[in-house]
């Protein structure tokens, strides 16, 4: 960088040069790209706190939450596992936030119960799940 960081007061600094092949850049991106409105009505956050086998996954937990109301549910999050005195040996106990919302109306309470007993009876039916009392 001789001339030019002579020309520009560089002295005593480390100067980098690169090249962008903005082409390249534009190979990998993704054109298609889907959005989703977001919605104008609110959201309802429910808890479920669960007692499964050790063995099953807490993802195969969280499909299964999310197909068994599967246009109401927004969001499944595991926030807690628990593996210790206060759990049946062999178990574990798994806590999940459920964001249920809908795109065109506002959900009932008795929507939202509803979608919560089918997770429920679900998960009891399917993975051998049973609530945390």
């Amino acid at each position: 960088y001789g001339l030019v960081g002579s020309e520009m007061c560089i002295r005593d600094s480390t100067a980098c040069v690169f090249e962008l092949d903005i082409n390249g850049l534009f190979s990998v991106y993704k054109k298609n790209r889907k959005f989703r409105e977001i919605s104008r009505f609110p959201a309802v956050k429910r808890d479920l706190s669960l007692l499964a086998p050790q063995e099953l996954p807490a993802g195969r937990i969280e499909r299964l939450i999310k197909s068994s109301a599967k246009s109401l549910v927004s969001k499944v999050r595991l926030f807690d596992l628990y593996r210790g005195g206060q759990v049946p040996k062999g178990s574990k106990s798994l806590s999940y936030s459920i964001q249920f919302q809908a795109s065109d109306r506002t959900l009932s309470e008795n929507e939202i119960n509803k979608a919560m007993d089918s997770i429920i009876s679900n998960l009891q039916k399917q993975l051998n799940v049973s609530l945390r009392s």
